[in-house]
């Protein structure tokens, strides 16, 4: 049995250069029992996904300078 999850919401996303942000979530709603996220990183019309994350936080390194995200 799988139950549907709530996307959770992004609090923050820090430069912490110019290759990389800080980005940080809220688990919605907090009762849910996630034990990993997956993180979409989008640029240029182009999306990689970062799986298996454990925590409520990621650093996203070799960002191209200059580019949205």
């Amino acid at each position: 049995l799988t139950d549907s999850l709530t996307t959770p919401i992004i609090s923050s996303a820090t430069a912490v250069s110019s290759t990389r942000i800080n980005v940080f979530w809220n688990q919605n709603p907090p009762n849910e029992n996630v034990l990993n996220y997956d993180l979409r990183v989008t640029a240029n019309g182009n999306s990689n996904i970062i799986s298996n994350i454990s925590f409520l936080s990621y650093g996203v390194t070799n960002l191209n300078p200059n580019t949205s995200y």
